[in-house]
């Protein structure tokens, strides 16, 4: 089974640095950076794409919170520009779907090819917003990736923006994808592995030995849960309308969870949220 979350934003602009693609990344994604850390409990295999998508986290091995899958997983990032108050233009890239709405991007390793952090900077085509993500990582006790993201008013005019991340996290032991039990908190989102209890056959579940966490500290970001189908592109997260589709704040299935927030822009400023992957 599957599990879905959203998050939020930052901003800068670099040089531009070569993507590398790697075999052990998943078929099918873009070009992407690959890291790898740590061993046991502590190993941590990442792909970033050059776009600023989590394409893989991997830990410990053999373990694939987000991805791979028979389709690319839903993980990115996304905007809302209410230019009034009556209307939104969206902005999105979710790796399965969207990227459109960007130029090209560029990428930053200011200690050197396969360290971190990373920094990924993008604008929008219209030139009115530049989000920056600065990807860090730490695997010395339990394996977590932090994005640091930045997103920048680049006009004269104060505009006022909701921000997302979101992304497809299945919570899963080896070889196997038993389904996942969601809890969140008001900066948190919680994904448990949850099988069959073979003491009830199809009625009871047991919490099993892998859990994954979403977290946004030091924010107040409002977290929901909203449904998004497998494959269905057409339900992609809409950053215009965050809560839409809105669940209770526990369940076992598949579903998407998002963190947002709303929040004024002045005139060349930015805002900006960190989001923490990692294992529990």
């Amino acid at each position: 089974m599957k599990t879905l979350l959203k998050v939020v934003l930052l901003a800068v602009g670099f040089a531009t640095l070569p993507a590398i693609a790697r075999a052990d990344c998943p078929s099918g994604l873009p070009p992407a950076l690959e890291f790898t850390s740590g061993s046991g409990t502590t190993f941590l295999h990442l792909c970033i794409t050059e776009n600023g998508n989590v394409g893989l986290f991997e830990s410990p091995a053999g373990i694939h919170n987000i991805g791979p899958d028979k389709f690319l997983p839903y993980e990115g990032y996304g905007f809302c520009d209410f230019v009034n108050l009556f209307q939104g233009v969206p902005y999105g890239d979710y790796l399965r779907v969207g990227g459109q709405d960007f130029q090209n991007s560029t990428t930053r390793q200011p200690n050197g090819p396969g360290t971190f952090p990373l920094i990924i900077t993008r604008r929008t085509t219209n030139g009115v917003w530049t989000l920056t993500q600065t990807f860090s990582t730490d695997s010395s006790f339990l394996p977590f990736l932090t994005i640091k993201m930045t997103l920048r008013n680049n006009t004269a005019t104060a505009r006022f923006a909701n921000l997302l991340r979101m992304a497809e996290v299945s919570v899963d032991r080896p070889y196997g994808d038993p389904g996942s039990w969601f809890e969140h908190t008001n900066n948190s989102v919680l994904a448990f592995t949850y099988v069959p209890d073979p003491n009830f056959p199809g009625s009871q579940l047991k919490k099993g030995d892998y859990g994954f966490i979403v977290q946004t500290p030091g924010s107040s970001p409002i977290a929901h849960r909203i449904r998004l189908v497998e494959g269905d592109s057409s339900r992609a997260p809409d950053p215009c309308n965050p809560l839409f589709d809105a669940w209770p704040p526990t369940h076992y299935g598949d579903w998407a969870i998002i963190n947002a927030f709303g929040q004024n822009v002045p005139a060349h400023k930015s805002i900006s949220m960190t989001v923490v992957y990692k294992t529990m």
